[in-house]
This record gives C-alpha cells, structure tokens and sequence, in this order.
C-alpha cells in the first residue's frame, strides 16, 4: 500500500507493466484488484448531467463534454460499429469527456490507446482517480476508482497476460508497446475488452494502430482528437458523431488567445527571433504570469546552435536543451529543471508533443515553422491551454519567403489575426474531413471482402459521352459472374453518382504450357457518371479490356468514347502550363516514327524546324487550376491521367 498525497492505492508489478487501484476511502485497506462488478455497481446511478455556470463554485460538465456524452452515447444506442470520431478542441477537456463516458456507460474492461509514453502516464494516473469528475461534482456518491493497468513493454507470457487483464478494468498502452506481441497474445487483450478508445487518434491511420482498430470491428471504438486531419492528407476514417468548434472553445474561454508577432533580420533571424521571444517571456513574468518558452528547432544540429544563443541573450532563464539525443535521463533532468522554475526556456526538437499537459508553455519561438496546416494546428493548440496564473499565448517566428502550405499564407502573413485565422483554418479542415467521412458512408455499410476507406486508385480515367437521363450501376453485374466479384453487393453511392467494384481473374501464364499454373489478376474499377456534363469516367487499373462494355451496362448504347483530338479538352482551364513529358509522332519519317522529350519544359528544348513536322500523341503537364498548382496528362490512347494515387 502506497500514499501518493491523499490517496492511498494497491501495486502490482509484471514483466511488462504494472496494475495499480487507487481509493481515497478509509476501507482502502481491503481494496482488490478485482472487485470490477463492485466498482461498476458504485457507478450504476450514472453521471450527473448538470453543466458548469459562469462562477467557480456553479461546477459541472462544460458543454463541449456534455455534447460529447450524449453524442456518443446517442450513435451506441443505434447499433452500429462504426469508429465513432469525436473533436474536441484543446483546452474543452477531452479527457474527463472520456472518464464521463467511462462512468456512464460502465464499460466493464476499457482499451485505451496513446501515441507516447509521456501521455500514457499522464493518462494513467487521471484514469486512476477519475480526474476532476470527483471535484466537479458529476460522480455518483461513492463513486470508486477502478484499477487501471499500464502496458510499456511487449508482454510474452500467455498465463501472465491473463492474470494482468483479468486484474485490470482500464488498460492503457502505446501500439508499439503491443507491436511485437504474438498475435495470441494480443486476441487475450482484445477479447477482454468491450471498448477502445483512441486518445490523439488523428494518429490512427498508421498500421499499428489501424490492426489494433481493426480487432474491435465490432465492438464500441471512439477515436479522441483535436485535429482530425493529417499531414498526408489521409482521411481519419470513421463516423464524425460529435465536432465542437474551435471557435466556440474560444467563446467559452477554454481555448486561450494567442498574439502573432514576426521578425525580420537577414543577417541572423535566429538571434532576432531569440532577443524577442526572450524580451516577451520577461514582460510576461514581470506581470506576474507563470509562463515558460518554447524554442521549436528541425534538427538537432540546428538546436543545441540555438541554445547557444538563448544562453548568451537569456542566461538568467537558464535554458535547457530536450532532443531524443540527449537520453531519457537527460530528458528527465532537463524536465525537473522546468518543473522546479530554475529553466523557463526550452529548446527543442519534437518533444513535448501533442497531448503534453503543460498550460504554462506560453510563447512559442518558431526557429523552423510547421510546413503545412494539420501540424501546424496540432502544434499551436499546445500554447493555447487555459489555466491559472497564464495569459495569452504569444508566437514568434522570422518573416520568410519560404514556401509554406497555401493555407498557412495567411497565418503567417504580417499583423494578421491568430484568433480568427486560427479558428477558420480549423473550422475549414474538419468540414473537409467530415466531407469525405459522408462520401465513404454513402457507399453504405455492406460486408464486402474489400472495404472502401482501403481504394487508392490511380488518378487515371477514359471517359464516355451519354445521352442516357440515368444511368444503371447494377448492370456490371451482367458482364461478370457473382463469384469473381469480390465486392458483393456492390458498393454504390447513389448520391454523387459513383461505384467501384474489384474483379478477379485467372489467366495463363505464357512460359508453361499445359494447366497447373496461372495467374490470378484483381482489377479495381471506379466509375463516376457526371449527369449535368452527360460524362461517364471510368478507372479501371489495369488500363485495358471491358471499359466500352461496362459503359454500355451502366449508361447504355448511346455512349461514345472520347478520344482524338477531343482528349486534349482535358486541358481547359489550365494556366501557365508547363509540359514536362511530350510524346510525338513524325508524320513524314518511318524510320524515327515515334519519339518520346522529357524535362522541366520541353519546349524550351523542341527544335523549332521540327515542330511542323509532329504530331503529339500523349502529353503530361504541370500547371494551375482556379490558383491550385495541378499536374494533367492526355494521351490519344484516349486517357486522361495524373501521376499521383489517391483514396477513393
């Protein structure tokens, strides 16, 4: 039995983690690891919905979490399996949302899954007293805490597994804590649990969290995030059930202000940004504010040349340095410096990430900003927690001419606005995503053998002129037999007019003669028909066959492929076109018949004397598009393409 404060908790130890129960009452003494029935029971009234008011004392749920709540608990009770994605912006108190869902839904074993081994611990011990529901008043009267169970390294005994998951009724772990786990092993966690929760789940599409995801397929799967849109531009997937807006968390002072200022030096940006940042952090202090600086640097290179300078500008703050370079010791000791107030700067490289629960990080020097929006938000929201003793957060950063996400021209524009920017950017982002969260469920929810969320097609299409005033997606299926489709029934989104289908095939192989071996060929096909421009497009991956029998199903015989010089429409609208891959024919001479120019402009290089003597035959340029940089390639084949893959 061990004290930590008030709060006196049970231990257990294994291989690769530790089981522990907290309890603040005065039987603690006869706490067990598995009196989960008991511990549900005491929760059994369910939490006490009542929001917070404007004074201290009117305590309660904000509306952000009470949203979340209901929202949840809402889309549980229709039954469906879908990941349910629920956005809250930093700041609303994402994790008493999940604690709140805990309680009132009394889930028996609970799955959480964290992106760093920082969160995870702080995670753990919120879980293990309920956090500030308790304090808020929202806690049914003898509310106990449940044991909460903390995996950080891979568990390889099937018999000690057991005994861990039976012992715990929470279960915290980073994916690679649980990576290299037998697949046995990981079946004995899953199974046990009714519920996953993904903390930072805009993380969720990296394999190791995605298996984990894929193992509760049906089970309840709530994805938590700030931010739910990444870098890659990949879709979070899942049903967005509950978005709070970031600026509502600002209306209701949970996301804190934040100033933009911006420097400009030629000669040393970095020595300029430092003076600044340290000339803000001072005032601050001197107003009486517990805030600390943030210096974000790309390398580690680039980070201790940066200390170097905060040292000689700022040597009262005593900066300290944090890379994974330096160890986990020297992370530690770096961390109890700040923690102790003897350092107030902090240069960094990627660490006190997403999720870190340090409301006194107030000024942000940006020695290499974020280059394109989902981690810039991601980043920003970091400064803008709310707590006492803190003010508005500030960020600085050194005027460039360096190219940034498009999106961001206005962030980092001079005097401009963070609070609306902010807001607008963010705002923008999760419309985007629950976009194509609708485009994905408008497919439906059919038990294919291919899922659409895992199409990637090539940004290829031939395309078919109609006459027809609807068009029949279901007639594909006459052209193949029900068990070469592995995309039954066929996914088909009547709303914008699109299906895709895969197709499996056996063929001979030509080096062997005789049966006994052959080739087993899948084929995706995805078909878009545009009613108002009477266009059919079709993509087919392999580039070849049924495309003019398909179009007959689906559209009927009016269709006519579009090709020759009509092709070339394609590029309508295009600006500044630069070609960069030009196929030729000559028309005069049989021994050079075809030639293929390549390079950053071809036609720079073209040989004037030539030009009247060419056909073009295929063309790939880069260019814009209503301001978006588009590449566009055409070819007589007929074929309209680009050189990117993308989600369907």
């Amino acid at each position: 039995m061990t004290n930590p404060g008030s709060a006196e908790y049970i231990e257990k130890q294994f291989s690769f983690g530790t089981v522990r129960r907290v309890c603040t009452h005065s039987e603690s003494s006869d706490l067990d690891f598995d009196e989960h029935d008991v511990v549900l029971q005491s929760w059994m009234p369910g939490i006490n919905f009542h929001p917070a008011g404007p004074s201290p004392e009117a305590k309660g749920l904000r509306r952000a979490q009470l949203g979340a709540v209901h929202a949840v608990l809402a889309y549980w009770s229709t039954g469906n399996h879908e990941p349910a994605t629920v956005v809250l912006p930093t700041g609303t108190g994402k994790t008493e949302t999940m604690l709140a869902l805990l309680v009132e839904a009394q889930v028996q074993r609970l799955l959480v899954i964290v992106p760093s081994d920082a969160l995870r611990t702080q995670l753990a011990r919120k879980f293990e007293t309920l956090g500030l529901l308790g304090g808020l008043g929202v806690l049914p009267d003898g509310a106990q805490c449940p044991s909460v169970g903390v995996i950080t390294g891979r568990p390889k005994d099937l018999g000690e597994l057991q005994t861990f998951v039976e012992a715990c009724q929470i279960i915290i772990s980073t994916p690679n804590a649980l990576a290299a786990a037998a697949v046995e092993l990981k079946s004995i966690l899953f199974d046990a649990c009714e519920a996953l929760f993904f903390d930072e789940a805009h993380h969720v599409r990296a394999s190791t969290w995605s298996q984990i995801r894929d193992s509760f397929s049906a089970k309840k799967v709530v994805q938590f995030t700030a931010t739910p849109f990444r870098e890659d531009g990949q879709h979070l997937q899942g049903r967005f059930v509950y978005v709070f807006p970031l600026r509502e968390a600002q209306t209701d002072g949970v996301y804190g202000r934040i100033n933009y200022e911006s420097v400009y030096d030629l000669i040393d940006p970095d020595a300029a940004i430092a003076a600044r940042a340290t000339e803000v952090l001072n005032g601050d202090l001197n107003s009486g504010l517990d805030h600390l600086l943030m210096a974000r640097c790309r390398s580690r290179a680039d980070s201790e040349r940066v200390h170097k300078k905060y040292r000689q500008i700022s040597p009262e703050h005593h900066p300290v340095l944090l890379h994974s370079g330096i160890g986990k010791d020297g992370q530690r000791t770096a961390m109890s410096e700040v923690d102790a107030r003897r350092s107030r700067i902090i240069v960094c490289v990627d660490m006190l990430g997403e999720g870190f629960d340090l409301a006194q990080l107030k000024i942000a020097a940006l020695h290499d900003p974020k280059r394109s929006l989902a981690p810039t938000l991601q980043f920003i929201g970091r400064f803008a927690r709310v707590a006492d003793g803190t003010g508005d957060a500030t960020v600085i950063t050194a005027r460039s001419e360096r190219i940034f996400d498009r999106r961001l021209s206005r962030l980092y524009g001079e005097d401009s606005d963070w609070n609306l920017i902010v807001a607008e950017l963010s705002d923008r982002a999760i419309v985007d995503q629950e976009k194509v969260s609708q485009f994905e469920q408008s497919f439906g929810s059919q038990a294919t053998r291919v899922a659409t969320r895992a199409i990637s097609p090539k940004m290829s299409t031939v395309v078919y002129q109609t006459a027809c005033t609807d068009w029949t997606p279901d007639g594909v299926l006459s052209l193949f037999n029900d068990e070469d489709i592995l995309s039954l029934p066929l996914p088909i989104n009547h709303a914008d007019r699109v299906m895709w289908f895969v197709t499996r095939s056996r063929q001979i192989v030509p080096w062997i003669e005789g049966p006994g071996v052959e080739n087993v060929a899948h084929t995706l096909f995805v078909l878009h028909w545009d009613c108002d421009q009477h266009l059919l497009f079709i993509n087919h991956s392999s580039n070849e066959g049924a495309n003019a029998e398909i179009a007959k199903a689906v559209v009927g015989d009016s269709a006519q492929l579009i090709s020759g010089e009509q092709i070339f429409r394609a590029m309508g609208g295009v600006t500044r076109p630069i070609p960069t891959n030009v196929g030729v024919l000559d028309i005069y001479s049989r021994a050079r018949r075809f030639s293929m120019y390549a390079g950053a402009n071809v036609t720079d290089g073209f040989p004037a004397a030539e030009e009247a003597t060419k056909v073009q035959t295929n063309l790939f340029t880069a260019g814009f598009r209503d301001g978006e940089r588009v590449t566009v390639g055409v070819s007589l084949k007929p074929e309209c393409t680009d050189q990117l893959m993308a989600s369907l």
